[in-house]
């Protein structure tokens, strides 16, 4: 029974309330400011996507749904969060079967932007171990710099033996300040940081071929499938797209990944047309698992969630998605245990008799 699979960054910054012009960041402040407040301060990279938000939340809400119709409609039985902010919890729950589980990744990290993976409990049991880090504070990563902290990675072992994988890359922008094109790629490094932080977390010794990741990984050119695949413990790791193949655009509204030179002056209330989905350029949201044990990885339109530009009203990420084989050992959930009550309620029957 192959099983699927959704990753989605659904923008932190949109769950905690931010939209319209309340978009910059004070720092010191704990709630949104104006964009034309005077004090120094900056605008997250979500600031123009949320520009053009109605009300707090509003965006978030319509990702809400999207996500709870993609599981529905695609039978998701395993769904890894980027960007999750804690009190959203419940409200991303209130759609999914009463069968799933979850672990937020635990410690205190830069904007709160953590990572959640939720999981049918019926098919791959309980948590049995987890491991939490940041990425951008790996030790012995020369390729590291100091913006590269507050990007969540946990590794959860299940009680089945099935490992979950979720992570929010380091990221390399597509162009330098001055706008000239940035000769830096994502993906090299993240294959030097799963490396470390899968053998960190003691898995490398675990049967792999039950690993499934998930993660918004930043890797824009999709080059953590070219040449050399992500291998781990000699296992190569894939999206399900060829080496050759551009991946699954999913990334996302803003103006060097909607393909624009340079950035716009000021925050301007909307990118208009640029910013359609259409548009975007970028790849870097995944679904990973052994080759050849799923269907390629499918970037998931916000439609109808989207405005008359084609631009999203619900993330700034596309939602992604594919079809695993069920990892061994796991059950076939509750039809099993259905059928485990039946087969008890006739053999009480039977001793009547």
């Amino acid at each position: 029974m192959d099983i699927g699979v959704i990753s989605y960054n659904m923008s932190v910054f949109s769950a905690m309330g931010y939209y319209g012009t309340n978009v910059k960041i004070i720092p010191g402040e704990t709630t949104p400011q104006d964009v034309n407040d005077a004090r120094k301060g900056f605008w997250p990279s979500e600031a123009r996507f949320l520009r053009r938000a109605p009300a707090p939340g509003a965006f978030f809400r319509r990702a809400v749904v999207h996500l709870h119709k993609i599981a529905s409609e695609r039978k998701a039985k395993v769904i890894g969060i980027q960007e999750f902010h804690p009190p959203t919890l419940g409200e991303i729950k209130s759609g999914l079967s009463k069968n799933f589980i979850h672990y937020e990744f635990a410690p205190k990290i830069q904007n709160d932007a953590k990572v959640v993976t939720l999981w049918d409990k019926t098919i791959f049991g309980d948590i049995a171990k987890v491991y939490d880090a940041d990425l951008g504070l790996t030790p012995g990563v020369p390729e590291l710099k100091g913006n590269d902290t507050g990007r969540p990675i946990s590794i959860i072992v299940t009680t089945s033996g099935t490992i979950f994988i979720n992570f929010h890359g380091i990221n390399r922008p597509k162009f330098n300040p001055d706008g000239s094109p940035s000769v830096e790629d994502a993906g090299p490094i993240l294959k030097k940081l799963l490396q470390i932080h899968a053998e960190k977390a003691g898995i490398l010794s675990l049967d792999l071929t039950k690993l499934i990741i998930m993660c918004d990984s930043n890797d824009r050119t999709h080059s953590i499938n070219a040449n050399a695949p992500l291998v781990l413990n000699g296992i190569p790791f894939s999206d399900g797209r060829a080496a050759a193949d551009k991946g699954a655009i999913s990334c996302c509204y803003n103006w060097d990944s909607c393909g624009m030179p340079a950035q716009p002056a000021g925050n301007p209330a909307t990118l208009d047309a640029t910013g359609g989905e259409a548009n975007y350029k970028f790849t870097g949201d995944y679904v990973m698992v052994p080759e050849g044990r799923g269907t390629p990885v499918e970037a998931i339109s916000s439609a109808p969630h989207l405005d008359a530009d084609g631009a999203s009203m619900a993330s700034d990420h596309k939602l992604v998605v594919r079809m695993v084989a069920r990892p061994a050992g796991t059950s076939v959930g509750s039809r099993r245990r259905r059928s485990t009550r039946k087969r008890a309620s006739r053999r009480r029957r039977n001793r009547k008799l």
